[in-house]
């Protein structure tokens, strides 16, 4: 008869399978948010003088939902991690914006700062221990 594991024996995922489900869900919110703040520029709601705003905006959250998500599933080495998926995300960008625009780049440190700044707000968010309560 073979002998089977416990049920309650998983391992956790791996640093580059968590990096890509931190990316995924980066791209996932940036995808939806882009949608919103379009909307709300054609609808006249947001004047188009704050698109670059947006943009950042946008770029400041995906950033942050991502190295959050990146540093809370990893067992260790948690602001690397979350600073990991930061940096690639903005060279995600980089190349998205190489591919698919015809101008030069353009607020390149501004969006380098918002990404720096989510990745590690995220990353020291994630890596924040909880502490259980010990009863004498």
């Amino acid at each position: 008869m073979k002998r089977r594991k416990p049920a309650g024996n998983k391992r956790a995922p791996g640093v580059v399978k968590t990096i890509a489900i931190g990316l995924g869900i980066s791209v996932g919110v940036t995808l939806i948010l882009a949608i919103l703040f379009a909307k709300l520029v054609l609808s006249g709601t947001l004047p188009e003088r704050a698109i670059a705003w947006a943009a950042w905006t946008i770029v400041f959250l995906c950033v942050l939902c991502g190295s959050l998500f990146s540093a809370k599933c990893a067992k260790q080495n948690k602001l690397p991690v979350g600073m990991a998926e930061a940096g690639i995300y903005f060279l995600l960008l980089g190349v998205f914006h190489a591919l698919l625009m015809q101008h030069g780049f353009a607020n390149v440190l501004p969006i380098g700062l918002c990404c720096l700044v989510g990745g590690l707000l995220g990353s020291l968010l994630g890596a924040k221990q909880k502490r259980k309560r010990r009863f004498a």
